[in-house]
């Protein structure tokens, strides 16, 4: 394989993966928001909020504890529901089944 081949089949896998994730490209945001509780499921970590965040199904909101950065928006999370403190602002993004994916949190 030529590298010029190489090259062409590198930026169709590339352009594949934005079209895949060209649905959640960008994010919401919802302030002053209450953590009602907070839990996993494998490696999925979960946040239940007292209202239902605009396009997501159900007042749920997940993040993956698979990279540091999960952990660390479990730990905000956990924070501000034991603290009783509302979130002063989550971005998330919604996936085609509506389900919602926490991009940034802050208490």
């Amino acid at each position: 394989m030529t590298r010029s081949n190489r090259f062409k089949g590198l930026w169709c896998g590339l352009a594949a993966i934005g079209f895949a994730y060209a649905g959640i490209a960008h994010a919401e945001s919802v302030t002053n928001v209450t953590v009602t509780g907070v839990g996993n499921q494998g490696t999925q970590l979960y946040a239940t909020l007292a209202t239902t965040p605009p396009g997501c199904r159900g007042a749920v909101i997940y993040h993956s504890s698979e990279i540091q950065a999960g952990q660390y928006v479990m730990s905000i999370l956990l924070s501000a529901r034991l603290a009783n403190r509302p979130l002063t602002r989550i971005d998330y993004s919604v996936h085609g089944d509506g389900t919602c994916w926490i991009v940034l949190v802050e208490v």
